[in-house]
């Protein structure tokens, strides 16, 4: 795809991509950089605009900035780590444990910092629930009881294990909560086990990550002469 007269055309592209060779402007973005990155700077020579680093340890940030400029990559931006950008999705959950929707909260875009693993009991279960805020909790489909504190405590999303399905009721009270419910036909460890790398492969989609993308970037990107170096 080209850009019309007037605009310019942002692409995701991959390294090795055989579009790069025809990409008058290329910004890299990685994590900490490696030879593969330094490499990848000198075949672009004055096409590469900068780079922007990502996920990087608050502590290790002007270390990483005088690694990309010795490596020539011109460094427009390094962000911390951010745990709402690294975190996954509800539907990313759901697809990782090949899960059953049993509910859909319309809420797939929304963003799960932490699992939480439902306790034995209910009442020891709704002030534990409460301390996360963005959650997707973990119970066995015999536990009605959990369930419904897992709903009255604003689960994004409520994982229930065991291959079995829930009492009806529950479904019946989801109607009414913003709540996503997912059927694993795993056993709650296996469950756990199944969403170990889910971390490593999330996307960037939704609103939540777009301002938490553009709340770390405002502060530490100058939008206007990246804008310029663009167009030039």
């Amino acid at each position: 795809p080209r850009a019309a007269d007037g605009e310019t055309l942002i692409m995701e592209l991959d390294a090795g991509a055989e579009a790069l060779a025809d990409t008058p402007a290329l910004i890299a973005v990685h994590r900490r950089p490696d030879e593969a990155d330094v490499a990848l700077a000198k075949s672009l020579g004055n096409r590469l605009v900068g780079s922007i680093a990502v996920a990087v340890d608050p502590a290790a940030v002007e270390a990483v900035a005088r690694e990309l400029t010795d490596g020539g990559l011109r460094p427009l931006a390094i962000l911390p780590e951010d745990l709402t950008l690294a975190a996954p999705s509800v539907g990313e959950i759901g697809a990782a444990l090949n899960a059953k929707v049993l509910y859909d909260g319309d809420n797939a875009d929304e963003v799960v910092q932490d699992i939480v693993i439902a306790p034995v009991y209910a009442d020891p279960a709704r002030p534990h629930f409460h301390r996360f805020d963005s959650k997707a909790i973990l119970a066995p489909f015999n536990k009605t009881d959990l369930h419904l504190a897992a709903l009255e405590a604003g689960a994004a999303c409520l994982v229930i294990t065991g291959g079995r399905d829930p009492s009806p009721y529950v479904i019946d009270r989801a109607q009414h909560e913003p709540t996503t419910i997912l059927l694993s036909r795993r056993d709650t460890p296996g469950t756990v086990n199944a969403l170990a790398d889910v971390w490593t492969a999330t996307r960037f989609r939704g609103e939540r990550k777009a301002e938490a993308a553009y709340a770390c970037l405002k502060s530490r990107l100058d939008f206007a002469s990246l804008a310029r170096k663009l167009s030039a």
